[in-house]
């Protein structure tokens, strides 16, 4: 029971983490409205040539795997 804890606490704080915006300042990115495994090639891409990216996630248990997984998500509900 105590380890569900912790994984309930870890996603909520992931998706806590997630912003809801692209930050204002944020200039010449790529916005992926889908992340499947096309768009995971995309992003190790958009890595490697140090472009900016943002997934958008509506779902919040999404947005969390996404954002332990390392990958910049913004989490909008539809």
């Amino acid at each position: 029971m105590q380890s569900a804890n912790r994984t309930n606490s870890r996603r909520a704080n992931a998706v806590a983490r997630a912003p809801r915006e692209v930050p204002a300042q944020t200039r010449g990115h790529v916005i992926l409205t889908e992340f499947d495994a096309i768009a995971a090639a995309l992003v190790e891409r958009l890595k490697s040539e140090n472009i900016p990216y943002f997934v958008i996630e509506p779902d919040p248990s999404a947005a969390a795997g996404l954002v332990g997984g390392g990958i910049a998500v913004i989490s909008r509900e539809n």
